[in-house]
């Protein structure tokens, strides 16, 4: 039995295809895809920025569904449940039907150290999606899911002043997560003016252009002798060789004597940080680690249901983050979604299916 999916062959070749329904095996789950948002991942293997083990790739996982065929025990993995997941892949999410290991109890025999250096899992946290949230904001509890994954694993301390670096959808999450964690106000440096509104209306208290704004940024430094902030996080993507790169000096130098440096991007070349400044005030620089030795899987799948909560309860407003829906079968708005994502006045498109 066959499928439509979509198949980037190529850096900046996306078409329509078929291929095989997958046959469902010990330990998975089938599902029928009901939305996918496009990720700045899926849009990097499009524009040749991030190279996958092979071409063609189907992209997409950022994803909900309903599972339709399981060879698993447990109240999330029955037939007829609204599931998202996080981990196993980044791709094969933009098809008809998604295959599913989820994540148990693993021995350590089904454990493999990747090719990108850590320990993963065979398989993905997997968590029920309360039916009240829209088909096209359901998939962002995977973008929130690995926010939460950093901000537990370096848990914000309660009135920690924070500076937020990059307003993308990750960075959108984060500044509405921040508050539940008891954090104090909230900066964002950004050079979109788009995002920087939208950042304000999420509830940061200043958004700022690193490089327009750059004197705002000296006058908060030198009249806080350099402690504006407890804590930073890095959201931002691929941005080597570009002028934007200051962002990052920036931070450090508003960050107090022995403020923490949390790193959330993933892009595949190394990135410019000021070694200087992280020697100067003593920053310490942490991450939440791919590595399941470092975060397990178990822990993964509690930070989904908390961030499924978060969104069924209007604290995390997703809603505002979606602003193209397309459906699976246009093909030319798919595309589209591909080439427009980042412009001006587009955060995330919600391809649907169901």
């Amino acid at each position: 039995m066959m499928m439509g999916c979509y198949f980037i062959d190529r850096p900046g070749c996306l078409r329509r295809g078929e291929q095989a329904r997958p046959s469902v095996g010990p330990g998975q789950v089938l599902i029928e895809t009901e939305a996918v948002t496009i990720c700045a991942t899926d849009v990097a293997y499009w524009r040749g920025e991030a190279t996958p083990p092979h071409w063609p790739i189907v992209p997409g996982h950022e994803y909900v569904g309903r599972i339709v065929e399981s060879r698993v025990e447990g109240a999330d993995t029955r037939v007829g449940a609204r599931v998202s997941y996080w981990g196993q892949t980044d791709f094969f999410g933009l098809a008809e039907y998604r295959l599913i290991s989820p994540v148990r109890c693993i021995e350590d025999e089904d454990r493999f150290y990747t090719d990108r250096h850590f320990m993963d899992d065979r398989g993905a946290a997997v968590a029920l999606i309360d039916e009240s949230i829209p088909s096209h904001v359901a998939p962002l509890v995977e973008p929130l899911t690995a926010v939460l994954r950093l901000l537990l694993a370096h848990r914000p301390r309660s009135g920690e002043r924070t500076v937020v670096l990059g307003a993308g959808t990750c960075g959108l999450l984060a500044v509405q997560a921040l508050p539940t964690f008891g954090v104090g106000e909230t900066l964002v440096l950004e050079v979109c003016p788009y995002r920087r509104e939208l950042a304000r209306l999420c509830g940061a208290a200043a958004a700022y252009h690193p490089i327009a704004d750059a004197a705002e940024i000296d006058e908060l430094e030198y009249s806080t002798h350099g402690s504006r902030a407890d804590l930073v996080i890095d959201l931002l993507p691929d941005i080597a060789g570009r002028a934007e790169a200051c962002a990052r000096t920036q931070a450090m130098r508003l960050l107090r004597p022995g403020g923490r440096y949390l790193i959330f991007g993933a892009p595949e070349r190394p990135q410019p940080l000021d070694h200087w400044l992280v020697l100067a005030k003593g920053l310490s620089i942490h991450a939440a680690g791919f590595d399941i030795r470092q975060f397990p899987m178990w822990r993964t799948a509690e930070a989904m249901r908390s961030a499924v909560e978060m969104i069924r309860s209007g604290n995390v407003d997703a809603t505002r983050l979606v602003t193209h829906v397309e459906r699976f079968e246009d093909e030319p708005a798919v595309s589209r979604a591909f080439h427009e994502h980042g412009r001006e006045g587009r955060m995330k498109t919600a391809i649907r299916l169901n």
